[in-house]
């Protein structure tokens, strides 16, 4: 009451100023609060975008992952690795901006980013094995598989012997028939014809040493096959997908989306 009588007290143009002043300050209140939106909106439609990216980049890294298995090539491991540094780098970005708002999408995003370091840790094992296995029959396992393979049959031709020379083809088929598609069933035909073999050659201690380095250099390139993983759903193979595919449902779950409605 008093203060409505004080402002009957003052001059017009005095009512005037303070109803403009009123007036312009709103404005600008409402004009910042304009700026503040709009920043805010193009902030959000970046994420956005740079959340589109990674999932592009993601699967940019699957596909150097499938080259690098397919062709052996080494390349792809540095083309592997350039664009996971691009990937963290956003992934990165992101998690600094959303951590301003949504304290549960800045924990999905660090979620991603172990899952992320995960698959690059995996991969290089994998790769690191798949290069230790051989590219082809001359080197890393399978080069030390093929000279000694080659090495037994020049004994088993030296022996002249048709009884060892028909276990040892019944085991070189075996071996070719694991490489090329590698089930329990035949490992376990290769492991018989192997000790038909070795009862064969016990008496002689030449033809004896070179079978057992021909096995030996077999089980531990078989060995490898089964680390490997036999079918993209077992070994390495099958734990680097179960990874990969916790990071691409992460990236692609919805903005508003919380941990707490799962």
């Amino acid at each position: 009451m008093q203060g409505s009588t004080l402002f009957q007290s003052l001059s017009i143009k005095t009512k005037l100023y303070f109803i403009i002043g009123t007036l312009v300050t709103g404005v600008l209140a409402y004009a910042a609060y304009q700026q503040h939106s709009f920043t805010r909106l193009g902030e959000v439609e970046n994420a956005a975008k740079q959340n589109q990216a990674s999932e592009i980049e993601l699967l940019t890294l699957r596909r150097h992952e499938k080259d690098f298995l397919a062709r052996k090539d080494p390349k792809y491991i540095e083309r592997f690795d350039a664009t996971f540094r691009s990937l963290g780098e956003r992934i990165s970005s992101l998690n600094q901006y959303l951590s301003q708002y949504q304290t549960s999408k800045s924990t999905q995003l660090e979620t991603i980013e172990q899952t992320l370091s995960t698959y690059q840790s995996q991969f290089h094992a994998l790769a690191e094995l798949v290069i230790k296995i051989g590219a082809n029959e001359t080197q890393g396992l399978r080069g030390e598989q093929t000279q000694a393979r080659e090495a037994l049959k020049e004994g088993v031709v030296r022996k002249a012997d048709n009884s060892i020379k028909v276990a040892y083809l019944q085991l070189v088929e075996a071996d070719f028939h694991y490489l090329a598609e590698p089930t329990p069933e035949i490992l376990a035909d290769f492991n018989t014809y192997a000790q038909e073999l070795n009862s064969l050659v016990a008496g002689d201690a030449q033809l004896l040493s070179l079978h057992l380095d021909y096995i030996e250099s077999s089980n531990t390139l078989f060995a490898a096959f089964d680390s490997l993983g036999l079918s993209p759903n077992q070994g390495m193979l099958g734990v680097l997908r179960v990874n990969v595919h916790a990071t691409e449902d992460a990236i692609k779950k919805p903005s508003g989306s919380d941990s707490n409605n799962d």
